[in-house]
């Protein structure tokens, strides 16, 4: 039985144990990747070098806005851009405005979220 493993953290997480050997090995053994904008260049740099990135791909992660990521299969690389369906944002969304939208002030002191 094939077991499955969710990873998600901060690039500086998965690089600092050990000098990044556990890091390193995360990302080695996974099929599926997501890398999402990495503004700092020397967290940028150390993916770019795991993942062999090319030159235009390490630009690309610097300028990703929300929901722009790199998908990683196999050897494959592909852009994409994920946005949520409206019954999704409802569900997930933090957007003060988004919440007025969608339950109006009561609703959004009964979520949690205070506008």
């Amino acid at each position: 039985m094939e077991k499955k493993l969710v990873y998600t953290g901060k690039t500086k997480d998965v690089f600092a144990l050990d000098n990044g050997k556990y890091g390193k090995g995360i990302l080695n053994n996974t099929k599926i990747k997501f890398v999402l904008g990495l503004d700092i260049e020397k967290e940028r740099e150390q993916v770019a070098n795991e993942l062999n990135l090319s030159d235009s791909e390490r630009q690309n992660i610097a300028s990703y806005q929300r929901g722009d990521a790199l998908l990683i299969a196999n050897r494959n690389h592909i852009e994409i851009n994920i946005t949520a369906s409206e019954n999704e944002d409802k569900v997930v969304t933090t957007d003060p405005e988004k919440l007025k939208k969608y339950y109006g002030s009561q609703a959004t002191e009964k979520r949690g979220y205070y506008i």
